[in-house]
């Protein structure tokens, strides 16, 4: 899987065929700030998906993705991300924005990303969340529980949101994390690339969410946005083709070539806010070395 967050249990999901993972991005910003985020959280500004927007971008996607040329070959999942979308005011229209615009039946999951330390803080949406639930039979939690949050606080925290409902999936808890080795001197393309996920924003699709949220780092480097490649991007308009989707779910991006073996089991921890975090160590010596 792409990152030790996205650790989901798809043996339910039909093995025929291969699964498509859309993640809009809903917020940019966490209440946690992770060291080592593949989402890039604690470097990023405080920022949300406009609702009108991602209806607008979601319209576009979805006729597309109800294509049999999609649907034929994917099983398709949508997961809703950040930084922590429960800090986005309006979170449960995305919800009902993508069940209102595709149909349920060609939606395998549809799940909030969370790292449900803010169930108790929202409970301004738990009735919406129990309404959109018993309407249509989906929606849940990819619950990413890290060590020092008590799993009963949480189970309880969750269950007074959801009223109990059988909504609420769980990976495994995250002591460690693998580590993103960025280094912008590299030109050599991994031999194998652990996407798993198609990230959504603000009229564009890319292959990952490094990818999405790039600019973050290379502003704290003061390096030129310009080294994510508009090729990195799908632009969701009408002149979307299911060969754009593939193209970018199948094969490597230009700014594929940055990214260098991970350094795995990282143990977890909050945050220090220091870009190294996502840096491999040659580009941090060549940092160093060059006063940048």
């Amino acid at each position: 899987m792409f990152d030790n967050i996205k650790k989901i249990d798809f043996s339910s999901l039909n093995k025929e065929k291969e699964v498509l993972v859309i993640e809009p991005a809903v917020v940019d910003h966490c209440n946690l700030n992770c060291a080592y985020c593949d989402h890039l959280t604690p470097l990023a500004t405080k920022g949300f998906y406009d609702v009108k927007q991602f209806e607008k971008d979601f319209k576009y996607l979805s006729k597309v993705l109800n294509l049999n040329e999609i649907l034929s070959r994917y099983k398709i999942v949508f997961q809703i991300v950040g930084g922590e979308p429960f800090l986005h005011p309006q979170l449960m229209d995305f919800l009902y924005i993508i069940a209102e615009n595709f149909d349920v039946k060609n939606i395998s999951q549809l799940a909030i990303m969370t790292n449900c330390t803010m169930f108790k803080n929202r409970m301004d949406l738990s009735e919406k969340y129990r309404e959109f639930n018993k309407k249509y039979g989906i929606g849940g939690f990819i619950h990413s529980h890290y060590k020092p949050f008590s799993v009963s606080d949480i189970k309880r925290d969750s269950e007074n949101f959801t009223g109990h409902l059988d909504s609420f999936f769980t990976p495994e808890d995250h002591e460690t994390f693998d580590k993103v080795n960025l280094d912008f001197n590299n030109n050599t393309f991994p031999k194998v690339c652990p996407c798993c996920a198609l990230y959504m924003r603000d009229g564009k699709m890319c292959r990952c969410p490094i990818i999405g949220n790039a600019k973050f780092l290379l502003r704290k480097l003061n390096l030129p946005e310009s080294l994510i490649g508009q090729d990195n991007f799908i632009t969701l308009d009408e002149n979307l083709k299911p060969k754009d989707i593939l193209r970018i779910n199948n094969s490597m991006s230009s700014f594929c070539k940055y990214c260098k073996q991970r350094d795995k089991g990282q143990k977890w921890r909050l945050s220090s806010f220091d870009v190294s975090e996502w840096l491999d160590k040659d580009y941090i010596n060549y940092i160093k070395d060059n006063n940048i």
